[in-house]
């Protein structure tokens, strides 16, 4: 310690030396003492040290002034908050009344210790730092108030919590504004941006003042100078407390529309350049406004787009038509060439751009309107494409992208018949776009010619998006723009631009349209040259172009002979980029599989052996799979010899051994395709089917699966395992039939496998079935999945072994022992494929079990007769129908006629009289499970008569009791699945009685109402068209929590909480989440948003997290609404991820909070990677506090990392 107090000490003295190189050597060597990681410093020599950084500041030489700046930020984390203070009041006293030569060194100084001191010196810095700047500004002196202007605008946008105090700012507001009609424009600049901070901090009332002061100044017409500073200052607030302007918005709407007309400018004045200054001013007031207040300013809309589709073409120094008529013909236009006067001379192109950015700030916050003002929007844009300023034209093209962008489901009022609208990237009509595609085209076919680079680049970044919209569209005008493309590939110094124009051909080439085989040779040269360039990413699309031209063309021989030999050459490079080696794969596979008959073979079997080859590599070896798949299910299907097929199996069965999940099943599928088309060796069958049987089971369904398939597709072609392989093969077979989790594919593969067994590897039934039977489980749905399975063997026997089975397992059946219920369910599987009326007292025997004493049994024994009754309705359902008449017996006779329904409904029709009364006595049943099955049964019955049955649902809709109506209600979400005949008009016309049942105060019955709607809206979206605003209404009324439905009762020692309308709400969440999907131009963006915040305070997490997936929906559809209420949102989701991160500590409640966390942080990754987050405080807050959490910081990066890692698929 006496060794550091002695060095140290030394140092301050060669600090005060007459030499500036041992002055500036001794600063940077006291920085490094006190930053080092040892023993502390003395208080004394830390105060000393820090007196001659600052005395250095005041250095005759420069270099040890910069330095000791630089210093004193370092040191500033080390240091203790009094010597913090100390500090910060002399640097104060220093910018205030220190040498005016140095007082921009110091308010560097300042500015720095600002942007490096630590978040828990906040309080000491800014109460230590605001008196000090507020005397600076209101001192008089106006250079020191202009340097404290700035730091005073990073002081609030560093720490605006700490600042947002309920203190009296008004003298230091009065200050800011006097400021802003300073002559000086530096000044004036930096007041409008500290306005702008300082508003972020004051109080309401404050703000309040502020801002009825910038009105009354806004107003005065008399001093357009101080207007123009007053308007800016208006802008800056509204981009920093936007949302706490809507009081205002009217007012502040008509003064600054006022100021933007043009009708009254005197185009000779020379105040003419003030005017469209102040013009541009007030355009980008509008704009904040626009995107701060997007749901206030809805009324506002109409008079805004009519404003600036007016200013987005304004330009009163110009003729375009002339121009237009002008112009030679040389191909291509160039702005310099105009004869109509220097643009630097004129600035009205400000009004357009300010124009422009407003349209653009209306798309992204109010979509749902943009229905009204599709054609308006285009043609102004269009004409915009032949601006004579090449900033403003960019931003046509931009504003033209952003509509473009604007992801949504085509106009429902256009749809014809019953067919879904196509999922399309525009915002508006389809139509109205296809109509105006033509004329699109043909402008920006003459902008594509441009000598400005810029400008070319800007035409081709919007093709690139008009591509991905419209591909098939803009190959029907390919003619117009295929000169533009083949002049952009030949561009050899601009790879952005070879790479837009590679993308934009790559959508073209989706469609097989006349005018591409013109394009494809008309830019062949410049494909092959893309192909060879040096630059991967160029390399790549080439490449990924090759393989989409020869899947629309493969046709074309000069073509693929003359690209081929390039691609091959690709393949066998192995030191180039991985994105180039996956393309070359992809290219290469496409060929093949398209076009394998126009190659020699031994080009086809090299690239075959080298894709082969390539699946030791583990960048590669996804690409190569996906391309054996590509090539086994081609038309022309290339010859392979059998060392290169005993290679490839061979490669692929030490895949299969690798643990990677998602590779086993990729491996899994490209094996399929290759067994199914190619006789692959004996012995390596033999070898791949050894390590399938740990492969199934019931932990990973998917993996089983194909695992299964795969087996299926060796026997079918002969291949016989061996022994001890096939005992593994079923005993693996047998623990996924008992499971009760197999279900859907994986079940119908295994049933598949079973009879493949017995078709082809003569296996026996008997041993199969009894093998099973040993290993089975009590459980329902494990004896169902086993009788899918017993059946499936018995299709695979003879008729005389069925029937023999049949009579055991009747025996069993009537002995009511313990095998009864397997034996039931298996009769009801056999009887779905063959009718079994001839057996005698079949069904009989099957009913006698309703009268058991176990549930199970009679379960099953329903769900058999059901399934019996599919093979011949004649003979079995009147046998159900007598049964209705004990009521003991009723529930379990509707089990039965669900599961006709579900197998034969479209037979149901002679049945319907009877079924019907049947099923609305039993929908008013106190029963829950009674009255879910008779909802089922009808809403699947409806397809077998809608004219008949649907205005009977709707009668028991409006009439029926409670229950009856809670019944029909949830009968609708069945018949919205249906497809059938004049569907949209069936529920159109019973969607008021849904609408009317939401009225009524049950939750069960609101609850399905919006289960329903639900349904509808994903099935039928037509069918809400009439009603949607109502519809709307309604569901947003029902995301609001009503204390009436929670339940608290008293047990003593804690009180029990229920949250009865928690299941309402989150059906409702589920309603928007589907309007939003499939109605996006219908609904309201920032009625939803408002929901969305609400729902986000919410005290259920699952109501919480349903949010998160709307907020990361709108964000794709209505960005901009997002974006105005990015503030409010994030305090939102601060709390909850605070909350639930101190829930991490308990054992209970981690799996819970972590979900949570997990939701709630994919929605913020999502917000910073597609919107604007710099000018929101409240969310870099937020990142830096997620940053300083461990647990937070690393799900963040795990989110990262995962959304990184599919970049490239």
């Amino acid at each position: 310690m006496a060794t550091v107090k002695a060095r140290v000490e030394h140092l301050l003295k060669e600090a005060k030396d007459y030499d500036p190189d041992k002055r500036y050597m001794a600063a940077n060597d006291l920085c490094a003492e006190l930053l080092k990681d040892q023993e502390p410093i003395e208080g004394a020599l830390v105060k000393q040290i820090c007196s001659v950084f600052l005395t250095q500041l005041d250095d005759i030489s420069i270099d040890v002034q910069g330095n000791a700046v630089r210093c004193i930020k370092k040191i500033i984390s080390k240091i203790q908050e009094t010597q913090v203070s100390e500090v910060i009041g002399k640097l104060g006293d220093c910018l205030k009344n220190g040498k005016e030569e140095f007082r921009d060194i110091y308010a560097t100084c300042l500015k720095g210790l600002i942007s490096d001191v630590p978040e828990s010196y906040a309080n000491v810095v800014c109460d230590t730092m605001m008196p000090i700047l507020q005397s600076c500004i209101l001192g008089g002196n106006p250079n020191v108030a202009e340097e404290a202007l700035e730091i005073l605008t990073d002081l609030v946008r560093k720490f605006p919590s700490q600042l947002h105090t309920n203190a009296d700012r008004t003298d230091l507001v009065n200050g800011i504004t006097n400021l802003l009609i300073n002559p000086k424009s530096s000044i004036k600049k930096k007041s409008i941006s500290c306005i702008g901070a300082v508003s972020m901090i004051l109080p309401l009332t404050q703000l309040q003042t502020l801002v009825a002061m910038v009105i009354r100044n806004v107003s005065n017409r008399n001093q357009k100078l101080n207007v123009y500073s007053w308007v800016q200052a208006l802008g800056a607030i509204s981009r920093s407390v936007g949302e706490k302007l809507t009081k205002d918005l009217r007012v502040l709407f008509e003064i600054l529309s006022g100021y933007c007309e043009t009708s009254g400018l005197d185009l000779e004045s020379s105040t003419i350049e003030t005017d469209y200054e102040l013009i541009e001013t007030c355009l980008n007031a509008i704009e904040c406004l626009v995107k701060r207040c997007a749901k206030d300013i809805s009324e506002y809309i109409p008079k805004v787009m009519a404003l600036v589709l007016n200013l987005s073409t304004y330009d009163p120094n110009y003729s375009y038509v002339e121009a237009e008529e002008e112009v030679d013909d040389d191909w291509g236009s160039d702005e310099n060439d105009s004869d109509y006067g220097n643009p630097a001379d004129d600035s009205s192109w400000k009004i357009r751009r300010a124009a422009l950015n407003i349209m653009d700030a209306v798309i992204k916050s109010r979509p749902e309107i943009l229905s009204g003002y599709y054609t308006p929007i285009v043609e102004s844009l269009v004409k915009g494409f032949k601006e004579r300023e090449e900033n403003v034209k960019l931003d046509v093209f931009r504003t033209f992208s952003t509509l473009i962008k604007s992801v949504v489901i085509g106009d429902i009022d256009s749809l014809q018949g019953e067919e879904l609208p196509t999922l399309l990237r525009t915002r508006s009509s389809a139509e109205v776009f296809q109509d105006l595609l033509p004329m699109i085209v043909q402008e920006v076919s003459r902008e594509l010619g441009s000598k400005s680079i810029r400008t070319r680049q800007a035409v081709t970044s919007f093709l690139v998006d008009l591509s991905l919209s419209y591909p098939l569209s803009l190959s029907d005008n390919l003619n117009l723009i295929q000169p533009g493309l083949v002049k952009n590939l030949e561009d050899m110094a601009n790879s952005t631009l070879r790479i837009n124009t590679l993308m934009i051909c790559k959508r073209i080439f989706r469609g097989n349209s006349p005018n591409n085989i013109h394009l494809c040779y008309a830019m062949l040269p410049q494909i092959q040259a893309a192909v060879r360039d040096s630059y991967y990413k160029i390399t790549a699309e080439a490449l990924k172009l090759i393989g989409n031209i020869v899947k629309v063309l493969p046709n074309e021989t000069r073509f693929i002979l003359e690209v081929f030999p390039l691609v091959l050459e690709k393949l066998s490079f192995t030191d180039i980029d991985q994105e180039v080696k996956q393309a070359t794969i992809y290219s290469t596979a496409t060929i093949i599989s398209a076009a394998s008959n126009h190659l020699q073979a031994n080009s086809v079997k090299k690239a075959m052996e080298l894709i082969t080859d390539r699946l030791k590599n583990e960048v590669t070896r996804g690409a190569c799979l996906k391309a054996w798949i590509k090539i086994s299910q081609s038309h022309h299907l290339p010859a392979i010899d059998s060392p290169l097929l005993k290679s490839l199996c061979d490669e692929l069965q030490g895949l299969l051994k690798k643990s990677l999940r998602s590779l086993k099943l990729s491996t899994l599928d490209a094996l399929m395709a290759i067994a199914k088309s190619y006789n692959c060796p004996n012995q390596s069958c033999l070898s791949i089917l050894a390590d399938l049987p740990g492969l199934i089971g019931e932990n990973d369904l998917h993996l089983s699966q194909s695992s299964l398939s795969l087996i299926e597709i060796f026997v079918t072609k002969g291949i016989r395992p061996a022994e001890d392989t096939l005992n593994s093969l079923i005993k693996s077979m047998h623990g996924l039939a008992i499971s009760a989790l197999a279900q859907g594919g994986a079940l119908s593969s295994l049933c598949l496998t079973y009879k493949s067994f017995v078709q082809h590897l003569r296996l026996s039934p008997n041993t199969l079935i009894e093998q099973l039977l040993k290993t089975i489980s009590q459980q329902r749905k494990s004896l169902e999945n086993s009788a899918h399975c017993i059946a499936a063997i018995c299709q695979a026997t003879p008729a005389s072994f069925t029937q023999g089975f049949i009579t055991t397992l009747l025996n069993n059946v009537k002995a009511k022992n313990e095998s009864s219920n397997i034996s039931a369910l298996c009769i009801g599987e056999i009887g779905i494929t063959q009718d079994l009326s001839r057996v005698p007292n079949i069904a009989e025997s099957l009913t006698e079990l309703f009268e058991s004493k176990i549930e199970e049994t009679k379960v099953c024994a329903s769900v058999a007769l059901g399934k019996l009754a599919v093979g011949n309705l004649e003979r079995f359902l009147p046998l159900i129908f007598s049964e209705f008449s004990v009521e003991a017996h009723r529930y379990l006779l509707l089990n039965s006629i669900e599961e006709v329904i579900t197998y034969k409904s479209e037979h149901m029709a002679p049945y319907i009289s009877q079924i019907l009364p049947v099923l609305f006595e039993n929908a008013e049943r106190s029963e829950e499970n009674v009255r879910n099955i008779s909802a089922e049964c009808l809403g699947k019955l409806v397809s077998v008569s809608p004219d008949k049955i649907i205005p009977r649902i709707s009668e028991k809709i409006h009439t029926g009791s409670l229950y009856c109506k809670t019944t029909m209600v949830s009968s609708i979400k069945y018949t919205a699945h249906l497809k059938i005949h004049g569907y949209s008009e069936y529920m159109e016309r019973i969607l008021p009685q849904i609408l009317e049942c939401l009225s009524i105060a049950d939750v069960n019955l609101r609850r399905a109402c919006l289960i329903s709607l639900n349904s509808i809206a994903h099935n039928s979206p037509s069918a809400l068209k009439h009603n949607f605003h109502l519809v709307c209404e309604k569901v947003f009324a029902e995301t609001v929590m009503k204390q009436e439905l929670i339940k608290k009762v008293d047990l003593g020692a804690f009180t029990h909480v229920t949250d009865e309308g928690l299941p309402i709400r989150k059906a409702a969440y589920g309603v928007i989440e589907t309007f939003i999907e499939q109605l996006p131009e219908k609904i309201d963006a920032n009625r939803v948003l408002d929901h969305v915040i609400q729902g986000l305070d919410d005290s259920s997490d699952e109501v919480q997290m349903l949010c998160h997936q709307l907020l990361s929906k709108l964000m794709h559809w209505a960005s901009g609404a997002v974006a105005g209420n990015l503030n409010t949102i994030i305090t939102h989701i601060r709390k909850n991820v605070e909350k639930n991160h101190k829930l991490l500590n308990s054992k209970q409640e981690v799996e819970r909070a972590t979900d949570v966390l997990r939701s709630a942080l994919r929605c913020v990754e999502k917000v910073e990677t597609q919107i604007e987050v710099e000018s929101s405080v409240p969310f870099k807050e937020f990142l830096t506090y997620v940053a300083g959490v461990p647990e937070l910081s690393s799900i963040l990066h795990t989110i990262k990392s995962q959304r990184e890692s599919l970049l490239f698929i």
